[in-house]
């Protein structure tokens, strides 16, 4: 993944897209289907 940086542009942008949601304590996806998806390539 990279610097301490990059992992933070990355997660703005996922952010950005409305693909997580961190306005709770805990990090979120929105939409299911990325789930499964982020499990089998991370």
């Amino acid at each position: 993944m990279g610097t301490a940086t990059n992992i933070k542009r990355i997660e703005e942008a996922l952010r950005d897209y409305e693909i997580i949601d961190t306005s709770d304590p805990t990090t979120m996806f929105c939409e299911p289907f990325f789930v499964p998806l982020f499990k089998r390539y991370f």
